[in-house]
């Protein structure tokens, strides 16, 4: 089992590496063979490195910066096929371009073909594109599988790409893929599969557990009144708005867009992969604030932020079309797959004119 990266998506002051922890705990748990590194987990610098290596999570990463538990390739003998992973994976912008970065890469690569009889390449740096893999599979040889990052996303199931079979990966921990690989054919057969982690499949009662701490560890932060931290941002209260819109803000109240924090809160899901869409003070400085009774949530500046604040003279309407384009933000496809725009306006909409 493999996976190419940006294993954690969220950080809050108090305790960056929070869900990378959860993550890597649930991926050793798993059993996972290797990860790479992705654009996003960069961002926790040598955190990143410590943390997965703490847990025993192996990391292949052919950079030409050393980083303790990083491997440029791994090779593993499974029922006497010899199985390679090697990574491409992302760096700091001022590297991206770095003639040694793509001769270390190079070199990563031609050695972990000769030691293997069958190889995957995790590429979050998107650096095996069609081009790539026929130019350079017949001077160095193909892998036989890509694994990609978010740059492939949109990659239609797989294709074949020469001898190499480029498989599509997915956001949000979606899917979980599969490859079958016949290696006794005169002609490598591969097909692949994904299955969708829906709720028809179970949990891993040890993984749910890892999950559940994790929630508990951020909601805690955040039902002690306040994450610690340094502002990152502006924000403005409905407070700001409620002496001259009176009405608008009692209705408002009615809403279950003014309750979105407190329901996190109530689940116990008040973590940082949740938070932008249910607290407008999080999303904008990386901080919340619980008042009692109101929990602020998703409040004016989340729709009519292109108007606030405002002189009291102001008297130009808002922009209907900019604000209902706000919500598709928040209720996609994976998160609100019932969402229908006009009927959730209207829950939402100002009465008062």
């Amino acid at each position: 089992m493999v996976e190419s990266g940006d294993l954690a998506v969220s950080m809050i002051p108090s305790s960056p590496t929070l869900q990378l922890e959860a993550v890597a705990d649930s991926l050793k748990k798993m059993g996972y063979t290797a990860v790479g590194v992705g654009p996003m987990d960069i961002r926790f610098g040598e955190n990143y490195y410590k943390v997965l290596k703490a847990r025993g999570v192996p990391i292949v990463h052919a950079d030409i910066v050393e980083h303790d538990g990083a491997l440029p390739y791994l090779v593993k003998l499974i029922d006497g096929v010899k199985v390679g992973v090697v990574s491409f994976g992302g760096v700091p912008s001022e590297r991206k371009n770095s003639f040694e970065l793509i001769k270390q890469r190079y070199r990563a690569f031609m050695e972990a073909r000769r030691s293997s009889d069958v190889l995957v390449l995790l590429d979050q740096a998107n650096v095996a594109t069609d081009d790539w893999l026929q130019r350079n599979g017949t001077r160095f040889g193909s892998p036989d599988v890509v694994i990609g990052g978010a740059t492939r996303a949109s990659v239609p199931g797989s294709k074949q790409v020469g001898q190499t079979m480029v498989v599509q990966t997915n956001t949000m921990g979606q899917y979980v893929g599969r490859i079958d690989i016949d290696i006794t054919a005169t002609e490598r057969k591969m097909t692949c599969s994904r299955q969708l982690l829906d709720q028809s499949i179970a949990d891993d009662p040890d993984v749910l557990k890892i999950v559940r701490e994790y929630y508990s560890r951020g909601t805690a932060s955040v039902s002690s009144g306040s994450l610690p931290g340094t502002y990152t941002g502006t924000f403005h209260s409905y407070e700001t708005c409620t002496g001259c819109h009176k009405p608008e803000y009692e209705q408002w109240k009615t809403t279950k867009h003014a309750m979105a924090l407190r329901t996190l809160l109530e689940k116990g899901k008040a973590v940082a992969d949740c938070l932008p869409c249910h607290s407008e003070q999080y999303k904008r400085t990386m901080r919340v604030v619980i008042r009692e009774g109101q929990a602020g949530s998703v409040e004016c500046e989340s729709c009519h932020s292109n108007v606030i604040p405002h002189t009291v003279d102001y008297r130009r309407k808002g922009d209907t079309a900019a604000i209902r384009g706000t919500c598709p933000t928040c209720h996609t496809k994976e998160r609100s797959p019932d969402f229908d725009p006009a009927a959730y306006y209207k829950r939402v909409e100002h009465t008062s004119k």
